[in-house]
């Protein structure tokens, strides 16, 4: 329960107990924060705390399952639900115990209990974690991002799950992949509630995925499903060139993961980089990399397509097709252990290509040589 404090307008005292404090994580800028919950009279609240002294006091609490109240803590609408209310944490922000609440403390965890697709619409808020037994009724292809919270790439895959009450979207990562099957259901425990224009599940570390019976559907959620897939996207096949690229290379500092820009082949210390948050210097040679580009595309009548985004995996493939290609002196088909200007200059010498593109989305899916 919250009430007004008298230090500001903005700030407010919260009576309740605390659950599932997180570990001390780290923004992308740096900013070190934890997160937890706030357990009120008639509802459970997110709170985020950026002062990371407090986690050891704010965790105990937790372990005894102490009354607590939380004096100048900021109530802030949630960036993707501006529905709900956060509790923002600061320096000034303390912590007492309280010996009188009018609630008793709960059990939030619920760790067994399966949910139903509607209840994780109806009940569930971010940051919940939740077990439903549903189907998977659409799965999409694997591709490979970076993530900025843990400075490193990994694998994911978008799926939709359903069950008789409704359907949503799922995120799977790394090893859940391959275990997971289009029309095969599942019990799916450990997924976390995130929002993304809609309540959406991610998965975890601690992710477990069990095959079970069919998950049988309504007809109203079938017809949800529906609404959640992607609508398919053709691809255009196209004849033209090249006639300008723009190539971005990353290396992966080995210390903290970060994505280091690399310098041009022109640089008196092209053989190393710097990372400016490690103040390490290393060599290029010794790191892993990532290579992605754009391209403007013409076609054979000369008119300019426009500006198309190219993945690592497609500047591959093309590379692939220039070693295959007669009179190319062109053996390396990974571009990571290529130059930017290799690629580059490569890429706008070639004088036939053909391409698989997405116009609406301005992405290359697949770009080979012409026999020339």
């Amino acid at each position: 329960m919250a009430s007004r404090s008298s230090e500001g307008k903005k700030l407010a005292n919260v009576d309740g107990y605390i659950h599932a404090v997180s570990e001390v994580k780290s923004s992308p800028s740096g900013v070190r924060y934890f997160d937890f919950k706030v357990q009120e009279r008639d509802e459970k609240r997110q709170a985020v705390c950026f002062s990371p002294e407090k986690r050891d006091a704010i965790k105990e609490k937790e372990e005894c399952k102490s009354p607590v109240r939380l004096l100048n803590v900021s109530p802030q609408k949630r960036k993707f639900e501006p529905d709900s209310t956060e509790y923002k944490l600061t320096n000034q922000s303390k912590i007492m115990v309280t010996k009188n609440l009018t609630f008793p403390w709960a059990d939030m965890s619920e760790p067994n209990k399966q949910l139903t697709v509607q209840d994780i619409y109806d009940t569930m808020t971010t940051g919940d974690i939740v077990s439903v037994k549903a189907k998977v009724v659409w799965k999409g292809e694997m591709e490979t991002v970076y993530l900025r919270s843990m400075r490193k790439e990994l694998t994911k895959c978008e799926i939709v799950l359903a069950d008789s009450t409704g359907a949503i979207i799922a995120t799977i990562w790394e090893d859940t992949i391959p275990h997971v099957c289009d029309q095969k259901s599942y019990v799916w425990s450990n997924l976390k509630v995130g929002f993304y224009k809609r309540k959406c599940l991610n998965g975890t570390k601690d992710c477990t995925v069990t095959i079970c019976e069919d998950v049988s559907l309504s007809v109203e959620s079938s017809a949800a499903s529906e609404q959640l897939k992607p609508k398919k996207k053709e691809t255009q096949d196209v004849t033209g060139r090249i006639v300008a690229v723009d190539v971005n290379k990353f290396f992966l500092c080995m210390n903290c993961k970060n994505r280091l820009a690399s310098a041009d082949d022109s640089d008196a210390d092209g053989e190393f980089i710097d990372c400016s948050p490690c103040k390490l210097r290393m060599l290029k040679e010794n790191l892993d990399s990532t290579v992605s580009g754009s391209v403007i595309i013409v076609d054979e009548s000369g008119e300019n397509l426009g500006r198309f985004y190219c993945q690592e995996n497609v500047l591959n493939v093309m590379f692939q097709s220039v070693a295959e290609t007669e009179n190319y002196n062109i053996s390396e088909s990974n571009v990571a252990q290529l130059s930017r200007n290799m690629i580059t200059d490569t890429l706008l010498l070639i004088k036939k290509v053909s391409f698989k593109i997405l116009s609406t989305d301005k992405l290359v899916v697949e770009m080979k040589v012409v026999g020339q």
